[in-house]
């Protein structure tokens, strides 16, 4: 059997991932008072506000860093960061595709 996936199909699983997740976490209101506060600190750190310093935060900043560099980038919009969730949901998921089918083809 083959262990490696095409580029190809990567790709495919990729999109298809996105898609379903994507559509499925812009189809929810915003209700979620955690989407909003995370947003905040993404945007206060586009802003150049430093996390600890200028605001408080809880958890670690790894992802309102990212958010924050690709706000200040692109539109300063919720439907960023719901995008971004999006890709990142996506990615963990086709790379735990890979791991199983990995291990499962040399556990055979």
């Amino acid at each position: 059997m083959r262990l490696k996936m095409k580029k190809k199909d990567e790709l495919i699983l990729f999109i298809i991932a996105f898609i379903i997740i994507f559509f499925s976490i812009l189809a929810k209101p915003i209700n979620n008072l955690d989407e909003i506060w995370n947003y905040n600190f993404a945007r206060n750190i586009a802003d150049g506000l430093i996390p600890y310093k200028d605001f408080n935060m809880l958890q670690m900043p790894l992802l309102p860093i990212i958010s924050g560099i690709i706000l200040k980038y692109t539109f300063n919009e919720i439907i960023i960061t719901r995008i971004l969730a999006g890709f990142l949901c996506a990615t963990i998921m086709v790379l735990v595709y890979k791991i199983l089918k990995y291990w499962m083809l040399k556990k055979n």
